[in-house]
């Protein structure tokens, strides 16, 4: 049986949109294991104790049930550059452990991430959703490949709107931004979109 993943923010020890981490982790042990009986996350998570107040990376790895909870301090990665990579197989409507296809994509690229184009839209980078802005607006691709969970509690909250952004589309909006459940749109400045590499030649 292949094993999925949650990564989960853990703060102050306080665990962050961890209803949003439940309801995914219980969708897909539904989806694909025929499970109903369903895994509460509060119950679950203990922080060890002696923790500092410090950014964990929680990673919660399970299948049918749970099988390892890791804790590793989290230093926000520095992505200043970005590559676009032509991938129409890619699939990871889950949340897989294996994260080889993804590894492989970035083995083309020059740049500090790569973000994936499929069948000629935008859907997300290596290891987040993204955000586009246009003025005083966030969007986020309709055509992502995971549901991430920021991106749902953004949607949620009206922060951000989902758009279709074909790969052409890109140059009419002005910054892309990384969103993930340990990175917010608010602690980045943004990477200006006429800096992605590949753009010249869509």
């Amino acid at each position: 049986m292949f094993r999925l993943l949650e990564t989960i923010k853990l703060s102050g020890k306080k665990f962050y949109n961890l209803e949003y981490h439940q309801s995914r982790l219980n969708k897909a042990r539904k989806e694909l294991f025929g499970l109903t009986n369903e895994i509460d996350l509060a119950e679950e998570l203990k922080i060890p104790a002696g923790i500092s107040d410090s950014v964990f990376k929680v990673r919660v790895i399970y299948s049918d049930k749970i099988h390892d909870v890791e804790f590793h301090p989290y230093t926000m990665r520095n992505i200043n550059s970005l590559q676009i990579v032509e991938a129409n197989d890619i699939d990871y409507s889950y949340k897989y452990e294996d994260r080889s296809k993804l590894q492989k994509l970035l083995c083309k690229c020059t740049a500090d991430d790569v973000l994936i184009i499929k069948n000629g839209f935008v859907t997300d980078t290596s290891y987040s959703n993204i955000v586009l802005s246009k003025g005083s607006k966030f969007f986020t691709p309709t055509s992502f490949l995971l549901s991430g969970t920021k991106r749902q509690k953004l949607l949620a909250a009206g922060v951000i709107n989902e758009v279709e952004v074909s790969a052409s589309d890109l140059n009419k909006y002005e910054k892309i931004y990384l969103i993930n459940s340990m990175m917010d749109l608010d602690e980045q400045q943004g990477i200006p979109v006429e800096k992605i590499k590949g753009l010249e030649v869509l």
